[in-house]
């Protein structure tokens, strides 16, 4: 479950980021069978038992459903879904939750997966690293300039790995880990700061009137955010096993993944009403800065995640029952 929130989260992170789209999803769509081969060169949002992207070009993909077909070239790609096959090539990071993996396609950043099984073709490149939980095949053919970071499975190698292969139990994993993406993960404090700095603007007083309800109730607002965190994706998988309840399952999970985006930048913005009497554009800054450093740290930086997305994931539910009451 860990995993996938985490997953889930960075989903989230990339669907609210975009900046040249036309709204804030891009180009949207959702059904049962989807086909996206239009001329369109944006960002690209899907939902569907199964679907097919051959389209020229996209910028940022984000596709969660059950059979997942990419033939076009990506610029950055997050999936989540049971059967995934990436036919196109990735410019820069390809991010993957699936049972069955199959890349046969160049990739010029890193590739993150929590799977069961996953190929690396022949025709597949990997110009960066792989970080990968669970098991990995690299055929004959195939290419990984990178490291191998994997967990208790060791990658069956018949390809070619410049890198090395380093188990994430290893000491210097964490690290070294850390110290190599730390730039690539400090860009975050912008996505941060923007997204935060946007719910500041829309309603000033939330950050003063959220702190007030948790100081008042913190065991009240963390439960609400742990029961939301648990029990959507339980409830999810349940309507995802039924036909009738997919369509309902699909409209559930777009939800989840709206309230996990907004739950740390609301976090933020209670911090930052905590310890300023005043809230303006530079003390957003810096909180956005000191939380993305936090919960990148090694060893806690994954709780300071978890307290801060049960903050402001339960400051949202909160708000939304006190809304029902009235």
């Amino acid at each position: 479950m860990k995993k996938i929130c985490i997953f889930l989260f960075m989903i989230l992170i990339s669907v609210f980021s975009f900046s040249e789209s036309e709204n804030i999803f891009g180009k949207f769509a959702i059904g049962e069978n989807v086909v996206v081969n239009d001329v369109d060169e944006g960002d690209l949002v899907v939902a569907g038992r199964e679907v097919l992207i051959d389209r020229n070009f996209s910028k940022r993909v984000i596709i969660a459903g059950e059979r997942i077909t990419i033939k076009s070239r990506s610029k950055e790609v997050y999936l989540a879904g049971k059967y995934i096959k990436i036919d196109g090539g990735v410019e820069e990071n390809l991010n993957i939750m699936a049972k069955s993996l199959y890349i046969n396609a160049p990739v010029g950043g890193d590739v993150r997966m929590v799977v069961e099984n996953a190929v690396v073709s022949e025709g597949a490149v990997i110009n960066g690293d792989i970080e990968i939980d669970g098991n990995l095949l690299i055929s004959k053919g195939a290419v990984v300039k990178g490291n191998i970071y994997y967990d208790d499975q060791l990658p069956v190698i018949e390809g070619r790995v410049m890198g090395e292969l380093v188990k994430k139990t290893d000491k210097n994993y964490s690290y070294e880990r850390h110290l190599t993406f730390l730039p690539f993960k400090l860009f975050s404090v912008f996505y941060l700061f923007i997204l935060t700095y946007i719910i500041f603007k829309l309603k000033k007083e939330l950050g003063r009137e959220r702190l007030e309800r948790y100081l008042n109730n913190k065991s009240l607002i963390l439960f609400n955010g742990f029961a939301g965190l648990v029990l959507i994706p339980a409830a999810v998988i349940l309507l995802f096993i039924t036909i009738l309840g997919f369509p309902v399952g699909v409209l559930l999970i777009l939800f989840y993944f709206i309230l996990m985006f907004l739950a740390i930048p609301i976090a933020n913005l209670i911090i930052a009403a905590k310890y300023f009497d005043e809230i303006n554009f530079l003390k957003l800054l810096l909180t956005s800065f000191i939380i993305t450093i936090l919960i990148n740290l090694p060893f806690v930086g994954w709780l300071i995640k978890l307290f801060l997305i049960l903050l402001g994931l339960g400051s949202i539910i909160d708000s939304f029952k006190n809304k029902i009451r009235l």
